[in-house]
């Protein structure tokens, strides 16, 4: 089916992602079978030389493709999607990280999916996760597919993937938008609020997303900052009636041994019971 809509990447770089993994990122944005119409690219506080030589040199092959939205301080994922959000110019936006890749065909996928359901305001994908080759998957992360799926899903668990989503525009303004208000956890945020609010959601199921793993990305995932915001957000999901006080008892409580394990049994919890 020939493309009609348009629509715009959304991705934030800080200064201390790899510039070849930014690099092979952009590879994939702009090598969709459906072309964006622009990559909104939020660079979260001063970068590095490597990172500017990256983005210098797509900036000079593409011109105004690229939109460059610069943040004096770094302030977080949810603060410069907040921001990058509202400087993108299509109703359909797609969110990439700038260590993750996808898949050539994904954006074409999601906009088909949307053309033929239109209730439907975000679409996800399931993914893959690998270290260094992405044809050599280390853990396969399968997702609920239903909005019916989801919500239940959501009761304890996340039920996307953030790079891998596509929504409309107007359906994350009305549910309040991005916010810094969670750290690490601006993603389930903003899909409690949207379900909240009656958004329709589903997820493709196919591994549309590789996402990048590595020894700090188990270590992310532990600590009292995380486990801190983890909690106060499972709890705005309870407030908002997506989630009961005893799903917030069991999915809070085991996120909290997950958090206090070492690094090394997280990773071996996460590979062994929460992936496939």
């Amino acid at each position: 089916m020939p493309q009609s809509e348009k629509y715009s990447f959304l991705i934030s770089v800080y200064a201390k992602e790899e510039p070849q993994y930014l690099s092979e990122a952009f590879s994939c944005m702009l090598n969709q079978s459906y072309a964006p119409d622009e990559i909104v690219l939020v660079c979260d506080g001063p970068l590095t030389d490597g990172l500017e030589s990256v983005i210098s040199r797509v900036k000079d092959t593409y011109g105004d493709l690229l939109k460059l939205v610069r943040i004096r301080k770094n302030g977080g994922l949810g603060n410069a999607l907040a921001v990058g959000l509202l400087e993108c110019r299509n109703e359909l936006i797609a969110r990439m990280d700038s260590d993750d890749l996808c898949s050539l065909q994904r954006i074409e996928r999601q906009i088909n999916y949307l053309r033929q359901h239109p209730e439907v305001s975000l679409v996800g994908s399931n993914a893959i996760e690998f270290v260094d080759d992405p044809k050599k998957p280390v853990a396969y992360v399968v997702l609920p597919e239903t909005n019916e799926e989801i919500r239940a899903f959501s009761a304890k668990r996340c039920a996307f993937r953030h790079p891998a989503i596509l929504f409309r525009k107007k359906a994350v303004l009305s549910a309040g938008g991005y916010r810094g208000t969670y750290m690490w956890f601006e993603d389930t945020d903003l899909y409690g609020r949207m379900l909240a609010n009656g958004c329709i959601c589903h997820n493709i199921q196919e591994n549309l997303l590789q996402v990048r793993v590595s020894e700090d990305f188990y270590k992310r995932r532990g600590g009292i900052p995380y486990l801190k915001s983890m909690c106060l957000v499972k709890w705005e999901l309870v407030e908002l009636g997506l989630s009961s006080k005893l799903d917030f008892l069991i999915s809070a409580g085991g996120q909290i041994l997950v958090c206090a394990m070492p690094n090394f049994m997280r990773e071996a919890f996460y590979k062994t019971f929460l992936r496939k």
